[in-house]
């Protein structure tokens, strides 16, 4: 369980990829029945996100009652709209890149450019399974190498397979122009060159 404060909202796909769901509860009584939930901008995106991405999402009021038309809301809002926009930016951000570096370190989002900046999962356009396939990978790192526990042999070796994986889904889903590329042989390499070296190997 994790609560959210509210400058966290500006990563929503960074807070859903980890999320199992998302709850909002009211600290006050809505009055009336506007369709204004007296949201902030940030929560209102959060919550479209959910409901877009299909993460498991409840709006509860004070006296644990549901809301039952949360979409209805947001639509009225014209929250979806907003997170439309903020889309397309984010599109535009991944067709700019050069390459996208998949690589592990301790509390990041395992993703950089070619400059060796994080780059935040809130700042591409990808799909959200691949996302959330990241973000696991990432957190399997996060949970394993910080001590006592270093991994095994065998944990790396499984954790090296899924890194091969995921940038091959990567490679996919933003398109030839952008190189996806591994550390590999003391090397930054493409993810192309990896999998043909392993394959001329076996």
């Amino acid at each position: 369980m994790r609560y959210l404060y509210e400058h966290t909202l500006e990563k929503p796909i960074e807070i859903l990829a980890l999320a199992d769901e998302l709850y909002v509860i009211a600290n006050e009584q809505t009055l009336g029945h506007s369709f204004d939930q007296q949201f902030s901008e940030g929560t209102e995106d959060l919550l479209w996100l959910a409901l877009e991405l299909g993460v498991g999402t409840k709006y509860l009021h004070v006296d644990r009652g549901q809301l039952g038309n949360l979409d209805v809301s947001l639509k009225a809002r014209g929250v979806p709209a907003r997170v439309a926009a903020r889309r397309s930016k984010r599109l535009a951000f991944t067709q700019q890149l050069r390459e996208i570096r998949l690589s592990n370190d301790y509390g990041s989002s395992g993703l950089w450019n070619e400059e060796g900046k994080m780059i935040g999962y809130d700042l591409l356009d990808l799909p959200f399974p691949l996302v959330r396939r990241i973000a696991a990978w990432q957190r399997d790192f996060d949970d394993t190498v910080t001590p006592p526990d270093k991994g095994c042999d065998q944990w790396w070796e499984r954790h090296e397979e899924e890194a091969v994986e995921i940038a091959q889904a990567l490679q996919v889903a933003v398109g030839s122009q952008v190189a996806v590329k591994l550390y590999y042989l003391d090397a930054w390499v493409t993810v192309g060159q990896i999998v043909h070296t392993k394959g001329d190997q076996s």
